[in-house]
Parts: structure tokens; C-alpha cells; sequence
């Protein structure tokens, strides 16, 4: 904590959450941007929609699989080194994307070397950060961090589309990249902090943690010395981080469609939809305070209602089409939606803060990932199949109370 000039304290912890927020808008923005740059990529090269998204499903494959890793580099080294090196790997990927002509070229410069860098600066590379500055009003500092998922969309898809429609798709990645260095890179090795002088392991009194703790010892759950109250509760946690990767792209990635489906014309569709990622902006520095004000539980279960509510009115107008309940399901899933992952980086500092936070919040993102790549796929399978999406949002709303239930269960 530090005095201005004019003797107002000041905690730098708030520079910590802004790095994050920033972090986290390129790196959302370089995902969202994928889906202008995939059409591109397939006329200039004559490759299938398949082919092309087999490109950013290795990249996604690789930002959850490296996120053990990176949290275990930040435990070690810190988050100032790690991330500003993710940054500059980052730009490496992105550039050699500039020059790339195969598609065996893509998927080593982007799904590997940009999705290392990417995995780096994302969630699981800032988790551990805030974690470390923050043992108050932490659902504050998630929420405003994570805003930047948000303003990735709503920034870069408009600047990368104006790009693709001025440059080439060459010049656009080239951009791409000295942004990452240039702008990241520095921002993080001048600014980022690793640790406060004389801070201890978190010593907040959640009622999650207490209630957890005085039932089970304090071991680390993966350290290989876990007793059978931890391995059952740690599963769950893991539960509840991979219902929310697949619940969200699930719903997300099939959206449209199921507007189109049912009869209304796609591009005012696809505009209402668009308003999730404004709904979704704002309400995550919200569900973050609310959190800190009414805690972790009732904020994860007020955000469950709204997306249970939210996939109903979804399914619904597969129905009784009409476009009140298009703008009804948009408010309420867009709302629930920007809890999650403000909500589940509150759930991982109350109950694993300590050395070893960065490589669990990795483990726990990884499960993230896998539940966001299986949602879209296994719900293609089952449209393929019934032709329809009306098994797929019934289990979404089913899963939605199970994934309550299971925190519910956690939190005593």
C-alpha cells in the first residue's frame, strides 16, 4: 500500500488487475478474431470450414494443456518473468503466422507457438497474480479483470475485420504481433509485480475455506499426499470449472442456429446475439462485487438461475418463435455468463491460495478448456442425430443445477 502526493493510499494490486484486464482483451481477441480470420484463410487457400477450425481446436488444445505448466512456472519464477516471455512468444507465433503458406504451417505456428503464448497470458497466467495481491475484496479485482474477455470481443473482431477489408490476412497477423510486442511485452516486464514485500500465504476466513479446512488437513492436491476428503472435494471443484467451459460453449456455439432454425433472419439474429458479449462485459466487475458483499455461493446461484433461465427462453423459442424472448434469453444468459469466470477465480483463491496456486488454477483451467472443446462437439453430435436442439438445452438447464448442487455441497 503506497500514499499519492495528495496522502491518498493507494494499493498497487489495482495496477496488477489493469495489467490483467489487458492481458486478457488481447487474448480473447486474438480467439474471437479467429472465427474473420478462418474465412479468409479458407478462400485464400481452398481449405474446408473443417480444416480451417482444426486449426484453432489445437490451439485451444494447447493453451488448456499448458496450463499446469504455466502455473507451475509461475509458482517458481513469478509472474512478471513468465508473463512478459508468454508475450513475446505470443508475437512469435503471430508473425510466423504472417508467413505462413500450408496448413501444416498454421498449425505449428498458431496452434502451437501462438497457443503456448496465448495460454501464458491468459487466465490461468493473471489468476495467480491477483491472488497474490488481493486477500479483500478479491471479487472485485476477478470481476474487473475479467472484463477484459469481454472487451476482447468487442474490440479487436471489429479492428481485425477492418484489416481483412483494407490489408491482406499477411499484414493483419504482422499487426497482430507488434501489438503483443510492443505493447504487452513491456507493459508487463516494467509493471508486473510478483509478490508484495512480506506478504503470507491468503489468510482470509471464507466460509468455504474454514468449513473445508476443519474438516480435512492442509495438503496441496497435487502434491501426491492427499488424503480422501481432499481427492473427493478437489474432483469436485474440477467438476464445476469443466460444467462451465461446456454449459457456456455449448449454448454459444450453437446460438445461432438455433435462432436461423427456427425462423429468423440471420444477420438481426445474429446482431440481437451479439449484445451476450455487452451483457457479459458488464455484468462481470458486477457478479465480482456481489460476491464480495453476499459471497461466493449465493452469487454462483443467483448466475445459475439466469443461465437455467436464460437456456429455457432458448428453448422456448425453438417453439413459439418471437423476439421478446430472443432479447429475454440474451439478458439472462449474457448476465450468468459473465459470472463464470470471475466466479470460479474467486472459488479457486478461497480454497487453494497458497505456493501452489498457480499449477492448481492450471489444472483447473485445463478441465475449463476440455468442458469448452467436448460442449460444441458432443452438441453437433446430438443435432446430427434428433435433428434438434431441444435434448441439448434440456440437458444444458439439467447440468446448470447439477453444477450448483456440486458447489453448493462445497461450500458448507
Amino acid at each position: 500500500m503506497k500514499r499519492t502526493k495528495d496522502g491518498v493510499r493507494f494499493h498497487y494490486g489495482w495496477v496488477i488487475v489493469g495489467l490483467a484486464l489487458v492481458n486478457l482483451m488481447f487474448h480473447y481477441g486474438i480467439w474471437y478474431s479467429y472465427s474473420v480470420l478462418m474465412l479468409r484463410l479458407a478462400e485464400e487457400f481452398g481449405w474446408d470450414r473443417a480444416a480451417v477450425s482444426s486449426i484453432f481446436s489445437v490451439y485451444m488444445l494447447v493453451i488448456g494443456a499448458t496450463g499446469p505448466l504455466v502455473g507451475r512456472w509461475i509458482d517458481k519464477f513469478g509472474s512478471r518473468t513468465v508473463l512478459a516471455l508468454g508475450s513475446l512468444v505470443l508475437s512469435l507465433g503471430l508473425y510466423c503466422c504472417s508467413i505462413a503458406d500450408s496448413m501444416a504451417d498454421f498449425y505449428l505456428s498458431f496452434g502451437l507457438i501462438a497457443g503456448v503464448g496465448a495460454g501464458t497470458i491468459g487466465l490461468t497466467g493473471n489468476s495467480p497474480a491477483i491472488e497474490n495481491w488481493f486477500t479483500e475484496r478479491r471479487g472485485l479485482a476477478a470481476g474487473i479483470a475479467t472484463s477484459g474477455i469481454g472487451l476482447g470481443m468487442l474490440i479487436f473482431v471489429p479492428i481485425v475485420q477492418y484489416c481483412l477489408l483494407h490489408q491482406s490476412w499477411q499484414s493483419t497477423f504482422l499487426l497482430l504481433s507488434l501489438i503483443s510486442v510492443g505493447c504487452l511485452f513491456p507493459v508487463n516486464l516494467i509493471l508486473q509485480r510478483t509478490k508484495i514485500p512480506g506478504r503470507g500465504q491468503y489468510s482470509g476466513n471464507t466460509d468455504a475455506a474454514s468449513s473445508f479446512r476443519s474438516n480435512s488437513t492442509e495438503c496441496d492436491p497435487v502434491s501426491g499426499k492427499r488424503n480422501a476428503n481432499m481427492s473427493k472435494f478437489f474432483l469436485k471443484v474440477l467438476g464445476i470449472f469443466f460444467a462451465g467451459g461446456f454449459i457456456v460453449q455449448c449454448v454459444l456455439m450453437h446460438q445461432i442456429a438455433i435462432a436461423t432454425d427456427a425462423g429468423f433472419e440471420k444477420m438481426r439474429a445474429a446482431k440481437i446475439l451479439g449484445a451476450i458479449g455487452l451483457f457479459g462485459t458488464a455484468g462481470r466487475a458486477a457478479w465480482g462485487a456481489i460476491s464480495d458483499r453476499y459471497g461466493c455461493r449465493n452469487a454462483y446461484a443467483t448466475s445459475s438461475v439466469l443461465l437455467a433461465l436464460g437456456s429455457l427462453f432458448l428453448l422456448i423459442v425453438q417453439l413459439k418463435p418471437g423476439y421478446l424472448l430472443l432479447y429475454l434469453y440474451v439478458a439472462c444468459f449474457g448476465l450468468g455468463y459473465g459470472a463464470i469466470a470471475p466466479l470460479n477465480m474467486l472459488i479457486a483463491m478461497d480454497l487453494f491460495s497458497g505456493a501452489r496456486f498457480g499449477m492448481i488454477y492450471g489444472i483447473l483451467f485445463m478441465a475449463t478448456a476440455l468442458g469448452a472443446a467436448l460442449g460444441p462437439m458432443i452438441s453437433g453430435q446430438i443435432y446430427d442425430y434428433f435433428s434438434s436442439y431441444t435434448i441439448i438445452l434440456i440437458g444444458v438447464i439439467f447440468l446448470i443445477g447439477a453444477m450448483n448442487l456440486i458447489l453448493r455441497s462445497t461450500y458448507r
